[in-house]
């Protein structure tokens, strides 16, 4: 098998004020990211407000990921 392609993916979840958890997935994330820089990003989107869900603003910062996607063709 040859590898066709590699994604990354970064994955924030927020709790909005209803309590419901809400995931916002950036592609492409910076390859040095650690929890430290992710946080405090997710911080900063909290406190601008940048984000809004029908149950009304984000409140809190839940869990955050990054998912690797691999895909590898038969030849």
């Amino acid at each position: 098998m040859k590898t066709k392609s590699k994604q990354k993916t970064l994955t924030l979840t927020f709790t909005d004020e209803k309590g419901k958890k809400v995931n916002y997935s950036m592609q492409r994330p910076k390859a040095n990211l650690d929890k430290a820089a992710v946080d405090d990003a997710a911080g900063k989107v909290l406190e601008a407000k940048v984000f809004a869900t029908t149950e009304g603003d984000l409140t809190s910062f839940a869990a955050s990921q990054v998912v690797t996607r691999k895909v590898e063709v038969f030849e």
